[in-house]
């Protein structure tokens, strides 16, 4: 049953393949406007990867605070 399931979801290689190949009107069916809208999904899918990467995926914690132990010599 998730055999099957899997097997109708596109995956995430399906849906970039898919989209290039409208962008590159290598469907017969393409219109101008399909093409544009194929080629601003790519460009968004790629700067969120792009910003996601620059970000480094994770979360950074600055304690800016104070109020930490000083030494008193």
């Amino acid at each position: 049953m998730k055999r099957l399931a899997r097997r109708k979801i596109a995956t995430e290689k399906e849906i970039l393949e898919h989209f290039t190949s409208v962008m590159r009107g290598e469907t017969e069916d393409a219109k101008v406007s399909d093409r544009n809208r194929a080629a601003e999904f790519l460009e968004k899918y790629y700067s969120s990867k792009r910003d996601s990467e620059d970000l480094g995926g994770g979360v950074v914690i600055v304690d800016d605070i104070g109020g930490g132990v000083q030494n008193e010599d």
